[in-house]
């Protein structure tokens, strides 16, 4: 079997692995959960105004202050909803996952041992990352 294959065939395992299916779960949850989309909405919509008066030349300072202010307000009660949590967590749990399984397969291309290769979290986040080693 090639490479593709078993690649085709870890994506189908991913999509049948409990973290998947969890994230899936909450996030559906998220989307049903009305005032939590509410909310969201609520949020985007000032945030949209805040980009607005940003863009302005002539900005009014307090005015800034008071959305952003508005918009933190917001984005604290987002985030303490329970489904939310539970996304994140999903979230946080899927990207362990999938960390693992690219340190894998990055370890693998490099000539290391595949079986001997453990999860290492940089905490530096991966959108800069170059690859974990």
């Amino acid at each position: 079997m090639d490479a593709i294959q078993l690649a085709r065939q870890l994506g189908k395992a991913i999509q049948e692995d409990a973290r998947y299916i969890n994230l899936q779960l909450a996030q559906q949850k998220n989307e049903d959960d009305k005032p939590l989309q509410e909310l969201i909405a609520k949020f985007n919509g000032h945030k949209e105004e805040l980009n607005a008066e940003m863009r302005k030349p002539e900005r009014e300072k307090t005015k800034i202050v008071q959305m952003n202010a508005v918009l933190e307000q917001l984005y604290a009660e987002i985030f303490q909803s329970d489904n939310m949590k539970d996304y994140v967590n999903a979230r946080n749990e899927m990207k362990s996952l999938m960390g693992l399984v690219n340190q894998i397969i990055s370890g693998s291309a490099e000539g290391k041992d595949p079986d001997s290769i453990e999860y290492e979290d940089c905490g530096s986040g991966c959108s800069s990352c170059s690859g974990c080693s």
